[in-house]
């Protein structure tokens, strides 16, 4: 049952309209990571069945690195392996506590995906810059 239930859940999966434009677009002049926090075959299995796993050249899930978000720690990774410095890195994230915070205390570009339009609260991380849709990246 629990195999029916997560070959279900990967069936149904849908991205973003604008993301795979983006991501696509974005893979051409830049360098792309891919951080996320989860248990590790489920979430390569969703980047899989979406078809975006050939535009990040690397990809960490924090099961499998043995830290996640919003630990720094995850973010020193995916820059170091991709070779650039804190100060050349962007984060674009839709979570305030575990993407924005996370990415700041590392000392990222922090982008906060704001789909909804929803007012951040006054004790919550500021990001540096915040988008409504992936497209506004380009």
């Amino acid at each position: 049952m629990a195999e029916a239930l997560r070959q279900e859940r990967l069936r149904s999966l849908r991205i973003f309209p604008d993301a795979v434009e983006a991501i696509k677009r974005l893979s051409s002049g830049h360098i792309l990571a891919l951080v996320t926090n989860g248990q590790p075959d489920y979430q390569r299995a969703k980047v899989e069945a979406l078809g975006l796993l050939p535009y990040f050249q690397v990809f960490l899930i924090s099961g499998e690195v043995g830290m996640g978000k919003p630990a720094p720690g995850i973010f020193l990774e995916a820059a170091r392996r991709v070779g650039v410095n804190l100060s050349e890195a962007m984060h674009i994230g839709d979570s305030l506590a575990n993407d924005v915070a996370g990415a700041k205390a590392a000392g990222l570009t922090a982008v906060w995906l704001n789909r909804a339009g929803t007012t951040r609260p006054a004790d919550a991380p500021v990001p540096d810059h915040e988008i409504a849709s992936l497209g506004e990246l380009l």
